[in-house]
């Protein structure tokens, strides 16, 4: 026996489990109370394979990213009632609004808590080293995102050295909910290793990157000790995880040129440090020369004045001396004549011309009366003439 509902009905769930068997997809669907976990209804659902594909060609393959587990969805269903395999539902259509709306809902719920936990600037609050050359990848070794960061890390044109630790993590659904922040509580072992963390993805849909909007992944971004860079191929719309990042940035291509542009910016840095330090030490150089020469101009003029100084000094001096010279001649010519004048007036004649009388005896001048004796001869020369005389008697 058979029981249908006479057309099909809306319905809101939660997707517990999804399985696909030959393009078929078996679904268990449950409500949960506001505010917890308990489930209180829950029904099984299938969608066939021509459902599935009549599903797709209406709603696009957006609908593929709004069949997971755990996310909410308003489904278009018809009810099917079976002796043998009881109750279910045969999903024909799907409300992609209800689910996004869904997501944006829970997106602000997380976004409050994040606040209220002052998660959301701490990790931009860690220094960025100058140099970025350790740093850990939290990937899928399977995707796209992966193999273009490795590519332009590896190939770029400066030949920067990088030292990329790889921690591989699903980056899509619950799982990646689960992995990513295994992976950062991992890195943050070894936090003094890293110069930064970086998260990549390729590129997808809103619904893809709904993961990087989890509480859990943006939470452990926020606690990280390390810088965290996130390229998860947004084309427009960011994540929450994009938000408490450190730095957000469009693709894992443009992680790694940043990384590259980063390391480039300090070598031209240091280049510059260079030529500023060669300027300045021509500079130096070139005034150094510049105060030695007039040091050395000044010590010239100085010697030279010096030296004409000396050299007028000298002059004076010769002059001088020759001055001297010529006065001390005079005054010695002077004093010879003086004593010629002397010696002149010292000679007998002379003294006699003055009235003096010489009395030799015995060819003698006479100086002392004890010299003669009675019966001596003396002669007396004066001026005119002279005399003989006798000694009669001495005493």
């Amino acid at each position: 026996m058979q029981l249908n509902f006479g057309s099909p009905v809306w319905v809101n769930a939660e997707i517990l489990q999804l399985k696909e068997s030959r393009g078929h997809y078996f679904l268990e669907l449950v409500e949960k109370e506001e505010n917890t976990d308990q489930i209180i209804a829950q029904a099984s659902a299938i969608i066939w394979n021509k459902s599935f594909k009549n599903i797709i060609k209406k709603r696009g393959k957006a609908a593929l990213e709004i069949l997971k587990e755990g996310r909410r969805v308003r489904m278009l269903v018809k009810v099917e009632f079976n002796e043998r395999y009881g109750f279910r539902l045969m999903p024909e259509d799907l409300d992609l609004n209800f689910t996004l709306g869904q997501l944006e809902l829970q997106r602000q719920e997380v976004w409050k808590k994040l606040v209220a936990e002052e998660l959301t600037d701490k990790n931009k609050a860690w220094p960025l080293p100058i140099v970025l050359q350790n740093v850990a990848v939290i990937s899928s070794a399977t995707a796209a995102g992966w193999s273009d960061f490795q590519a332009q890390v590896k190939n770029n044109i400066h030949q920067y050295s990088f030292n990329i630790d790889f921690y591989p993590a699903h980056v899509q659904g619950k799982q990646a909910e689960r992995d990513i922040p295994l992976q950062l509580q991992e890195i943050e072992k070894l936090a003094t290793k890293y110069d930064a963390v970086i998260i990549t993805r390729g590129g997808g849909s809103k619904l893809d990157l709904s993961a990087f909007d989890s509480y859990e992944i943006c939470k452990y971004i926020g606690l990280s000790s390390l810088p965290v860079l996130i390229g998860v191929g947004h084309e427009i719309d960011q994540s929450l995880a994009d938000l408490v990042a450190h730095t957000s940035l469009k693709t894992p291509t443009a992680v790694a040129e940043f990384l590259i542009q980063r390391n480039q910016a300090y070598e031209e840095y240091l280049f510059y440090l260079w030529d500023k330090i060669l300027n300045i030490n021509r500079s130096s150089i070139h005034e150094n020369k510049q105060l030695l020469q007039i040091v050395k101009d000044k010590i010239s003029h100085t010697i030279q004045n010096d030296l004409n100084r000396k050299e007028l000094m000298l002059k004076y001096m010769k002059s001088e001396i020759g001055n001297l010279g010529r006065h001390q001649l005079e005054r010695e010519e002077n004093n010879i004549l003086h004593i010629q004048n002397i010696i002149e007036n010292m000679r007998p004649e002379n003294i006699l011309k003055r009235g003096y009388s010489l009395t030799y005896h015995k060819g003698k001048v006479l100086s002392k009366n004890s010299d003669i004796k009675e019966g001596d001869v003396l002669k007396t020369l004066y001026d005119g003439g002279e005399t003989q005389s006798k000694i009669i008697k001495n005493g």
